[in-house]
């Protein structure tokens, strides 16, 4: 039953990670299948695997760039979807986790 709701844990937030990558493209226009979906989200989680700047500046939009040209989306449009991911995720996060250790550290 643990092993089950793993499994289920882990489909749910691949899902959704998915689901920000395809609304990231079609903000700027660029509607991609499920397969580029899936394939841009594996590009982007090797990109980030790798040493980065912070926030993975860089690494994130040439991933774009270089998983999304083979498929007719030009680079311009890669990079744009590559920053709406990037705010969209990257900048609720770290304002949150600032705004959790702030709160910590008044606690102290």
């Amino acid at each position: 039953a643990r092993l089950l709701l793993l499994l289920a844990n882990s489909l749910l937030q691949w899902s959704l990670m998915g689901a920000c990558v395809w609304l990231a493209m079609a903000a700027v226009g660029e509607y991609i299948g499920p397969a580029v979906t899936a394939l841009l989200l594996t590009a982007t989680v090797v990109a980030v695997t790798l040493p980065n700047a912070p926030g993975y500046v860089g690494a994130l939009q040439a991933a774009f760039v270089f998983a999304l040209q083979p498929f007719g989306v030009s680079a311009e449009s890669a990079f744009a979807g590559s920053v709406f991911h990037l705010v969209g995720n990257w900048v609720p996060i770290t304002l949150a986790g600032g705004s959790f250790a702030l709160a910590a550290r008044m606690r102290a």
